[in-house]
């Protein structure tokens, strides 16, 4: 192996690399979803598209569109696993910007898509502004820009109304299924005000205000924390019932709008975008180092981010909300996947030591007729000469030399 190519798989194991950058939709890209086990990413934009990619050769798979434009722009997606089994199929859902929530189905070839639903959860100038799901009570909850939240059984591929609240003095920003379904989070943009309610009666427990606002949030997956972009100074995390936060990280800002913050590597770290073209990458470990990636030109708004956690690698997947967008594809060697490459590197180098041995062995005997005579002279001269230093040594005797 190349000294270039150790050097960057040991870069590799603290750093994100590009892996891929995507030309693709024809606006600004809003959202990213990553299906099944980190084989596919759907990405939504405003062009009113939903494209799919392969994450292993950074292809793209397929493009999903309405042909009767009803939808608008996509401004929200979310992957939804029917069971445990990571063969069978699940339901991509996203939102749009005209109000209405969409479900596609997928099939054992997860690049191929069926429509299952496609209905008109708010009013036409009402965008969907998030969508989540309950895989407990399988339940989904899409909130509104116009202060509405509702609450929808889902049954195969196709979802019914349970309630809906108006919040009407604020935009729910976004939601969360907490305590095995049976709460939701609520956040709302202009107050900070986070909400928690029944999510089987809609009923109002109890509620908090941040001190900043919320543009938007993430949880980790196992429910302790939450991240939520501030708008001004940049992201702050709090434990999921405090009002305090537990880390804050500045983002140089001198635009006030709505970036992505997320959690990656199984809420190790946190990931969000700029108004200036670079993804910020905070160690909640370490908080203070800081680590950027750069997307695009320092004007560039990077809005979209995603993360995944595979059995190899690290992702982080940004998106740009330029008239020429892209998509961003970095990736990292899990301590796994780089254990495994150090072993496999040192059985090369065991590998290749023995071969240079044997071929050694080999020119030596291919050779003999040449040097073992000589090499024999030699040998045979340099043991008579020790044999007689020994002797003269043993009787006290040296030797003289002759005139």
């Amino acid at each position: 192996m190349s000294l270039q190519k150790v050097f960057r798989r040991l870069l590799s194991a603290s750093n994100y690399q590009l892996a891929s950058k995507m030309g693709t939709h024809q606006g600004p890209i809003n959202c990213f979803a990553i299906i099944g086990e980190g084989e596919l990413l759907a990405s939504g934009g405003d062009d009113e598209t939903v494209k799919l990619w392969d994450l292993a050769t950074y292809e793209r798979r397929a493009t999903l569109a309405d042909k009767a434009r009803r939808w608008g722009q996509i401004t929200c997606l979310l992957w939804i696993a029917l069971d445990n089994n990571p063969l069978a199929g699940g339901l991509l859902c996203f939102g749009t910007g005209r109000g209405r929530i969409v479900l596609y189905k997928s099939q054992r070839k997860r690049d191929q898509f069926l429509e299952g639903s496609d209905i008109q959860a708010f009013n036409g100038g009402d965008c969907v502004e998030s969508v989540n799901f309950d895989p407990i009570n399988f339940r989904i909850v899409a909130t509104s820009h116009n202060g509405k939240i509702k609450m929808f059984r889902l049954e195969r591929d196709e979802v019914s109304p349970l309630w809906t609240v108006d919040l009407s003095e604020a935009i729910p920003r976004s939601a969360h299924f907490i305590n095995h379904g049976e709460e939701i989070m609520i956040y709302a943009l202009e107050t900070g005000e986070i909400s928690y309610r029944d999510a089987q009666t809609a009923a109002l427990k109890q509620s908090r205000t941040l001190k900043s606002s919320i543009g938007n949030v993430d949880m980790d997956h196992s429910q302790k924390n939450i991240v939520i972009d501030n708008i001004t100074t940049g992201f702050d995390v709090y434990p999921l019932y405090r009002s305090t936060p537990l880390r804050s990280f500045e983002v140089p800002t001198t635009r006030k709008y709505v970036r992505m913050a997320v959690f990656g590597e199984k809420g190790s770290i946190v990931v969000g975008g700029s108004d200036h073209g670079k993804v910020y990458i905070f160690d909640l470990k370490a908080p203070q180092i800081t680590r950027t990636i750069i997307h695009g030109n320092p004007t560039s708004l990077i809005q979209a981010i995603a993360t995944a956690s595979l059995e190899d690698r690290h992702l982080i997947i940004s998106g740009s909300s330029d008239d020429n967008s892209s998509i961003c594809v970095w990736e990292k060697l899990t301590k796994r996947a780089l254990l495994k490459r150090q072993r496999e590197d040192e059985r090369r180098g065991e590998r290749g030591l023995m071969y240079i041995g044997l071929i050694f062995f080999v020119m030596l005997a291919i050779t003999g007729r040449a040097w073992f005579p000589v090499f024999k002279e030699e040998l045979i001269s340099l043991t008579t000469g020790v044999y007689s230093s020994v002797g003269n040594v043993v009787t006290g005797r040296k030797s003289v030399p002759q005139a």
